[in-house]
């Protein structure tokens, strides 16, 4: 029984962290618009600390980060509102939600994409996973 689930996903152009506050009932197939889950609720909230994981981000871990109020309607909205779904179902009481991570330089070479370098979103995570901890008051992640 998790006490919590944070999800990551990579932003195809962004060179800042950042943490998703809501996710939708709709993944976008084809161009035709269809719902996640069949009759579930339009949208869920993150249940995690969103705004104390900006501001360990930034302060603790020294990188850009920003929250953020659409998962989008691909793959990391899916996840995130199927992982909220369920806990919200099941009862688990568990926090749950999602960090949107940049890509790094090596991935967007010669395209002009914003990108971060991978100690810096190693950074940006361990903090924001360590806010979730105090929030849940547990010692460490």
């Amino acid at each position: 029984k998790p006490l919590a689930v944070v999800s990551l996903g990579l932003h195809g152009s962004a060179s800042v962290l950042h943490i998703e506050r809501v996710a939708v009932n709709l993944k976008v197939v084809g161009g035709v618009d269809h719902p996640v889950v069949d009759d579930g609720p339009d949208a869920y909230f993150a249940t995690l600390p969103t705004r104390e994981m900006v501001a360990a981000i930034k302060t603790s871990a020294h990188v850009p980060a920003k929250l953020t109020y659409s998962a989008g309607t691909f793959l990391c909205n899916h996840i995130m509102y199927n992982a909220l779904h369920y806990l919200s179902e099941s009862g688990n009481g568990a926090q749950a939600g999602f960090i949107h991570l940049p890509p790094t330089p090596d991935m967007v070479l010669g395209t002009g994409k914003a990108s971060m370098a991978l100690p810096d979103i190693q950074r940006g995570v361990a903090a924001a996973l360590e806010a979730v901890a105090q929030s849940l008051n547990v010692s460490t992640i």
